[in-house]
């Protein structure tokens, strides 16, 4: 019965696809309207009776394509036309079609998740509130988990889509992050997620969606030349890099941008390298004074990640260059610490985590020039090693969180140069209390830090501990700090250094930021100190 009724359908739709060809004459053809109703119900029950036929004939692509995009884009090209006397006429019905496209999708959505008893996150199922609905005329056929996933995710895109298309991009944000929840491995919501970072002007999110959509199981097509725009576009960015200029935090997101843009669109490494001791002072800064958020400092380890890979070899040595430079930035700042429970919410902690997990999974990249030539990074690390072990109890210690998905682990699901270390977390399981994951992450940093010590070449030399920054010194720290003035910050108003001199910096601030980081101002007015156990700042 149910074989008879799917055979019936397709046989319809094929004779109905045909007319939909051709949809020139919208507004004039009345009906056009009556054989698109009549085509997309047919692909509605046919998807419902056989979901793994219909995907394997791509039926839900011809839904798309033949039953709404192509009206959609016709309605779109004549309401753009100002000379045309009926644009007014096409934009009001452009609303209306978006409406219904947009009603048609969620209620297909919620009829595989009934049809097939699916739970999602966003959508629990009927029985979870004690509700219970007749079976359906004919039952549907087994489908994988795998392939429900799919097809409402596939779902989830387009409704993004047309909320996008309504201009609501916020409304579309939410659809485009649960079609990732749904599938991480699959490319296409992180290209549409870049395209609306395209649109709000955030190139940083612009290149990491980019990427996410590249480096997984199941690539967009497309997302690799939407790659290349952007970067271009970044590549021509105007940056004062004088020396003299402090750069704010939209300023030096742009530099980071424009050395990969080099690297990447242009292979220029001369005018790429430059860029990199630029951009490791001044987020050694931003970073102090709680100016740079933890979300784009993982933005920014997933573009390098990925960069490095596709890389040739000297742009390879250059972006090493960069990782470890941005490591050590994040990693100074720690000398100045009063308090050892100022970690837990220190905003490099994420992303430096997901570094060491990245290095343990290649050892061979210590033994590298961008990482071999950064002496100050193992001191940096037992330093802050040190202090975690201080705020970290010997019961959370013990504790196994090795399984334990994080929120940066979550953000980065699916990215396939991290895959050996993601795939080992549960990100399934019940979410984790908020007040609890930075000490679990402590914990978790503490045990992966022990862990890449001991994998320094010359890791059973206790002199390496005396080494600072070479090239970013602690009186150049205190002197950027001086000059810098950003987004209303309170900047601890001295620095004590341990061998007795001190330097007083009062800032006063001129309100810029970027647009997609929040700051979180530090007045409590304390005082760090460079604490040093063996040797003298150079």
């Amino acid at each position: 019965m149910v074989l008879e009724a799917v055979v019936q359908a397709l046989r319809r739709v094929e004779q109905l696809k045909s007319q939909l060809q051709n949809v020139e004459n919208l507004l004039d053809s009345p009906t056009i309207w009556d054989v698109q109703q009549k085509a997309i119900e047919l692909y509605r029950q046919v998807l419902l009776l056989e979901l793994e036929y219909a995907l394997d004939q791509k039926l839900e692509q011809d839904l798309w394509n033949y039953g709404h995009r192509k009206f959609i884009s016709a309605l779109q090209g004549y309401a753009k036309d100002k000379n045309n006397p009926r644009c007014s006429e096409a934009q009001n019905l452009l609303i209306w079609f978006l409406d219904s496209t947009s009603g048609f999708y969620v209620s297909l959505l919620g009829d595989v998740c009934t049809q097939f008893k699916l739970d999602l996150p966003f959508r629990r199922e009927d029985s979870t509130f004690g509700l219970s609905w007749p079976e359906k005329r004919y039952p549907p056929a087994g489908a994988e988990k795998k392939s429900l996933h799919y097809i409402c995710q596939h779902f989830l895109v387009h409704l993004g889509d047309i909320a996008r298309y309504r201009n609501s991009l916020k409304q579309a944000e939410i659809y485009y992050k649960h079609a990732v929840t749904l599938s991480p491995m699959c490319g296409h919501p992180y290209n549409q997620l870049a395209l609306l970072a395209v649109n709000k002007g955030d190139n940083l999110s612009a290149v990491f969606h980019g990427v996410r959509s590249i480096a997984v199981l199941h690539p967009f097509p497309v997302a690799a030349q939407n790659l290349d725009k952007t970067l271009s576009r970044c590549a021509s960015a105007k940056i004062p890099l004088d020396g003299k200029h402090c750069l704010s935090g939209a300023e030096l997101v742009s530099v980071f941008l424009k050395f990969h843009a080099l690297l990447k669109c242009q292979g220029n490494i001369t005018e790429a390298k430059p860029l990199i001791e630029i951009m490791g002072k001044t987020l050694t800064t931003l970073v102090a004074i709680k100016n740079f958020s933890e979300w784009k400092l993982v933005q920014m380890l997933v573009i390098n990640i990925y960069m490095l890979k596709t890389a040739k070899e000297k742009q390879k040595e250059l972006i090493l260059d960069l990782i470890g430079t941005i490591l050590s930035a994040c990693l100074l700042p720690i000398y100045t610490m009063t308090k050892d429970s100022d970690l837990l919410d220190y905003s490099p902690m994420p992303s430096m985590k997901l570094t060491f997990e990245w290095i343990t999974l290649w050892p061979s990249l210590l033994e590298m020039p961008g990482l071999v030539e950064k002496k100050q990074i193992q001191p940096g690390l037992c330093n802050m090693l040190d202090r975690l072990s201080k705020i970290v109890n010997s019961a959370e210690m013990d504790a196994d969180f090795s399984g334990l998905a994080l929120p940066e682990d979550k953000d980065i699901q699916g990215f396939l140069p991290l895959n050996d270390y993601l795939s080992k977390l549960k990100f399934s399981q019940v979410q984790t209390n908020e007040l609890e994951i930075p000490k679990i992450r402590c914990a978790s940093l503490l045990k992966v830090g022990e862990s890449l010590v001991k994998l320094f070449p010359d890791s059973n030399s206790g002199q390496n501990a005396s080494v600072v920054h070479e090239q970013f010194t602690a009186s150049d720290f205190i002197r950027s700090l001086k000059d810098l003035s950003v987004s209303q910050q309170s900047i601890p108003d001295s620095f004590t250094i341990r061998n007795g001199s001190s330097a007083t910096s009062p800032v006063h601030s001129d309100g810029n930021s970027w647009e997609t980081g929040k700051s979180t101002p530090d007045s409590s007015g304390s005082r760090g100190s460079i604490n040093l156990k063996c040797g003298k700042i150079r």
